[in-house]
C-alpha cells in the first residue's frame, strides 16, 4: 500500500488528519533537520496505522513536504 503524506514540521500541536483514504496531513513539532522530521512522521504514522515503524519506508520525497510512504507486508 502506498500512502501520500503532506508534512507540516514545526507545528505547535502535533496531530494526524486523514484527508482521503491513503492521504494524510501529519503535523509534527520536529524541525526538518538531520532527518528528525522524517523519523517523527514514520513513528507517528506507524502508531496511527497500528504497525511497527520498521514496516514503513519513504519511497519518494524524503526532502520534500509531500512524501510517498510504502507500508511493507
Amino acid at each position: 500500500m502506498l500512502i501520500t503524506v503532506h508534512a507540516h514540521p514545526r507545528s505547535k500541536q502535533p496531530r494526524i488528519l486523514e484527508r482521503d483514504p491513503g492521504v494524510f496531513d501529519i503535523y509534527i513539532s520536529e524541525a526538518p533537520v538531520d532527518g528528525k522530521s522524517n523519523e517523527a512522521i514514520l513513528r507517528d504514522l506507524a502508531g496511527y496505522l497500528g504497525v511497527a515503524p520498521s514496516k514503513l519506508v519513504i519511497k519518494r520525497g524524503a526532502t520534500s513536504k509531500v512524501k510517498y510512504i510504502q507500508v511493507l507486508d
